[in-house]
């Protein structure tokens, strides 16, 4: 994962994008607004989005799904090896509506915490590798 923000919270972006323009935009232009609040994201919150992206950077996340644990909305960050064997899953809060500096800072405090063993959500999936 080069792009966490991309890659990850591309289906949110691109709602935000359409909440906010309607239909009026094409896909080429839907992109180009969802780039530009990454931009701002990373912009604002740069420490953050460079320790979070340095976390899965370093754990080798190079997967993800949406998943449920509890009632919780989540994104499970996964490490696949070989036949698709998950060597690494840790949880993050899955938000549907917004990206802010608040909401990223809790999803490096999520995966910070992950990092030195808590199993955060209680999850049977967490798994450290």
């Amino acid at each position: 994962m080069k792009n966490y923000l991309r890659e990850i919270f591309s289906d949110i972006l691109l709602s935000i994008v359409t909440k906010k323009y309607g239909t009026s935009l094409n896909d080429y232009q839907r992109e180009e607004k969802a780039d530009e609040i990454i931009k701002e994201l990373h912009d604002k919150n740069t420490f953050t989005v460079e320790m979070t992206q340095a976390l899965i950077d370093k754990k080798g996340f190079n997967t993800f799904y949406t998943s449920n644990i509890g009632g919780t909305p989540v994104y499970a960050l996964v490490k696949e090896g070989m036949f698709h064997k998950v060597k690494i899953c840790y949880f993050i809060t899955r938000n549907k509506d917004t990206i802010d500096g608040p909401y990223l800072e809790k999803i490096y405090e999520e995966l910070r915490k992950q990092a030195i063993g808590e199993n955060i959500f209680h999850s049977s999936e967490f798994k450290q590798g």
